[in-house]
């Protein structure tokens, strides 16, 4: 499953069920089945270079080696956008895709992890550059140490 945005790629629920029936034919076998997940963690000019290449070596793959293509549906902005200008308004950083992928795959917990880090990071970074956190991660008193360490 490679993780990306496009006119051919589908949401990960609808792969989710395409792949329900192969995961009980291998079950049936007695095969462990599992998913490998594929980030493209790049601009977006050079995503569309590496799924392009992605897409060209999978015309000589064997079905067992082709990748399907998904997406997440974004209901929110970025949680990243407070440090950023975003290149595009649906996008999101590639944490943030993951993290969604997972929920959607049915690993909240991983998901919440990764979110709950997130949204720390960009409190630590907005909180050392002498700015409001966004998130409300640390207390006032976190806060006032955290700045008073940066140079």
């Amino acid at each position: 499953m490679v993780l990306y945005p496009s006119d051919t790629s589908i949401p990960v629920h609808e792969f989710l069920k395409k792949t329900q029936h192969e995961q009980k034919l291998h079950e049936e076998k007695e095969e462990k089945n599992r998913l490998n997940i594929v980030l493209l963690d790049a601009t977006w000019s050079q995503t569309k270079s590496l799924k392009k290449f992605l897409a060209r070596i999978q015309t000589n793959a064997g079905d067992e080696y082709r990748a399907s293509f998904v997406h997440i549906n974004l209901t929110k902005p970025s949680l990243f956008a407070p440090l950023r200008r975003q290149a595009r308004k649906d996008g999101c950083s590639t944490i943030e895709a993951a993290s969604c992928a997972f929920n959607e795959l049915g690993e909240k917990e991983v998901s919440r992890i990764w979110i709950q880090t997130l949204c720390m990071y960009v409190d630590t970074i907005c909180t050392q550059g002498r700015k409001d956190q966004v998130y409300g991660t640390f207390t006032k008193e976190e806060q006032t140490k955290m700045r008073t360490s940066v140079p």
